[in-house]
């Protein structure tokens, strides 16, 4: 598998499968794609090698407060649950290629106390969960526009 990613590093390789990817077959492509994401995943998802690096800088004194939260190898985003949409679209949006670590998700209530609980993927799961509702939703509401809107000829063809 770590071969097929070190193959696609080649540059040859590279051209022939962006100019030409039916070149090689479909198992193979997927194979490449799926070594490919093991990868990258393994590069910014391990949360043990960003632990050790922040043991690291922490016997050195070389953190500060904004990297305290840095040694899980996740990305903190704080959402106010009268406002998911937005915040969101600020926060996700904000993080750019950490967006490809994990997210951390904590929900602020309408009262502004961040609500309890442990984010070990159901809070993210109910975040995602809440934020597809909110954003497909075909009506909108008086926050954002909707992404969709229904035509009047709602036909499938």
């Amino acid at each position: 598998s770590d071969a097929l990613a070190s193959s696609f590093r080649d540059p040859k390789m590279a051209r022939v499968l962006t100019s030409i990817p039916q070149s090689l077959p479909f198992e193979r492509r997927v194979l490449l794609f799926t070594s490919l994401l093991d990868a990258d995943k393994a590069r910014t998802q391990d949360e043990e090698r960003s632990f050790r690096a922040a043991m690291m800088r922490m016997q050195r004194d070389d953190m500060d407060s904004d990297e305290e939260w840095e040694f899980t190898g996740r990305e903190r985003v704080e959402i106010r649950r009268d406002r998911l949409y937005e915040d969101s679209m600020d926060q996700l949006n904000g993080l750019g290629r950490k967006l490809r670590r994990r997210v951390q998700v904590t929900f602020v209530n309408k009262h502004g106390a961040q609500e309890a609980g442990i984010d070990g993927g159901g809070v993210f799961k109910e975040f995602l969960d809440d934020l597809i509702k909110d954003a497909f939703d075909p009506q909108g509401d008086s926050k954002h526009e909707p992404l969709f809107i229904e035509s009047p000829v709602q036909t499938l063809q």
